[in-house]
């Protein structure tokens, strides 16, 4: 008495609709008393269960490993998921995997692919304490050790035990991106196992793809010289998303290579940067003058470069954060000041116009190759100065030839720093207009003899008379004197 037996029956189950089955079953026996023997029947109803292996598992949403790919990617990775919702024991299981047209397999650069899965990903509350975990139980230390350390040996490698009920199933593909815009395109996809019964079982899933788009790469764009007034300088930089898909919360970070120039504000932040649109980024620098040498006859700015490093973060629509660092270098331009005197003005008298004054370079570097020019109209002319050091001026003086009266002039000064850039310096000129006073004196002459002009030929000729007896005797004397040495 009290004993128990257990009967297993093996059925088949044909193509029926999933459900609840009612089976009868039916029990024979003899009941042994130590006498006489007593044959029983009895009929009992059992509930036979068919599952839908649609229902016996889920197909989750896949997720990109290294975020949204860009378009014409190769290698990114695809993570698939299948969590096992009801079947006691997968076995063996296969992803078969057809891709649709424009996306390859990276494996054999092939739409179609068959996958072992990759990592087996378990609850932690089941496996702790063998299920038994409950609010008020707390698991042990070396459950969670042993558990992690499962984890551990199992990330990364190609599982091949069978999954229970409860286990997700992860599969990993890289893929060729090679379409031609975003959007979700679908494959079609099958997973191959052997079940508890030791059945071969295919369950087809539809799995979406999504391709949102990202940044190749986020293009900086820098001015060639930067100019510091008062001690500061503006440097605007431009971005530009060369990708074909927003990105997102971007921040740009203005670290210093150097303490020539300082950033007042190290840290921009964009909202959002769209594909091929340019926006603009502004530090204000403050110039620390580090690189003026003193040496003789003066001071002087040795010129120099900024070398700068800028740090990007910012996110794809996945919410995968990247980050870019990028360096480059700005060139500070010299500190020349050429301005024009006061003293500066331009005359007209008649055709001729005159510009002249004083050129004075207020800055601390040599302004090179200094050349003053003068236009009026269609009348250009020019006059070269040379090289003007710091804290010293030089005078001009331009001439040119003009048909008619001239309102104003512009005036130019030219000039070179030493890396050889042009730079110009001009202004706008009232001409003053000089008028000339011209006085014509008329000579009368005659043909008559006055008694003056007599007098006047008179003294002359006794003059020249006297100045030629004169040289006769001194002449004479030493001849004279000559022929008496001479033996």
């Amino acid at each position: 008495s009290l004993a128990s037996f257990t009967a297993s029956f093996t059925i088949n189950v044909g193509d029926v609709e999933p459900g609840i089955y009612k089976a009868k079953l039916l029990v024979d026996y003899v009941v042994d008393a130590g006498g006489p023997r007593l044959r029983a029947h009895e009929e009992h109803t059992v509930d036979i269960i068919v599952n839908n292996l649609k229902n016996a598992l889920t197909l989750l949403d896949p997720t990109w490993v290294s975020g949204s790919p860009e378009l014409g990617s190769y290698g990114v990775t695809l993570r698939i998921r299948i969590r096992d919702n009801s079947i006691p024991n997968i076995n063996g299981p296969i992803l078969e995997v057809q891709l649709p047209p424009g996306i390859y397999c990276s494996i054999n650069n092939d739409t179609r692919v068959k996958l072992a899965p990759s990592t087996i990903e378990v609850g932690i509350t089941p496996l702790l304490g063998q299920g038994r975990a409950t609010a008020t139980s707390q698991p042990n230390v070396q459950e969670i050790l042993s558990v992690l350390t499962g984890l551990q040996q199992t990330s990364g490698q190609v599982v091949s035990q069978s999954f229970s009920k409860g286990n997700i199933l992860s599969f990993t593909i890289p893929l060729n991106i090679l379409v031609k815009r975003t959007g979700v395109y679908y494959a079609n996809i099958t997973l191959n196992f052997v079940d508890h019964w030791g059945n071969v079982r295919r369950v087809n899933f539809t799995l979406p793809i999504r391709i949102l788009g990202s940044a190749k790469i986020i293009e900086v764009k820098t001015p060639s010289y930067i100019r510091v007034i008062n001690g500061t300088s503006n440097l605007t930089i431009e971005l530009v998303n060369r990708g074909s898909a927003p990105v997102y919360n971007v921040y740009v970070y203005f670290i210093p290579k150097s303490p020539l120039a300082l950033p007042a504000d190290a840290t921009k932040y964009i909202d959002k940067l769209l594909p091929g649109e340019p926006v603009n980024v502004s530090f204000e620098l403050r110039y620390n003058p580090m690189s003026v040498s003193y040496g003789a006859g003066g001071t002087a700015v040795q010129y120099s470069s900024l070398p700068i490093m800028l740090a990007i973060l910012y996110r794809d629509a996945t919410g995968h954060q990247y980050m870019l660092n990028t360096s480059t270098t700005v060139l500070l331009e010299p500190f020349i000041d050429v301005r024009f005197a006061k003293d500066v003005k331009a005359e007209q008298r008649g055709g001729i116009l005159v510009v002249s004054g004083t050129l004075i370079n207020y800055g601390l570097s040599s302004a090179r190759s200094v050349e003053v020019r003068v236009i009026a109209g269609n009348h250009v002319a020019s006059s070269f100065i040379g090289d003007i050091d710091p804290a010293s001026e030089s005078a001009f003086r331009v001439e040119l030839q003009v048909e008619k009266l001239v309102g104003s002039v512009r005036v130019e000064a030219l000039y070179r720093d030493e890396y050889n850039v042009q730079h110009i310096t001009a202004e706008n000129l009232s001409v003053t207009t000089i008028e000339l006073n011209v006085t014509t004196t008329t000579t009368a002459t005659t043909g008559i003899m006055t008694s003056t002009h007599i007098a006047v030929i008179g003294v002359v000729a006794a003059f020249l008379a006297i100045v030629a007896f004169m040289i006769y005797r001194y002449f004479k004397k030493h001849t004279h004197e000559i022929e008496e040495t001479v033996p």
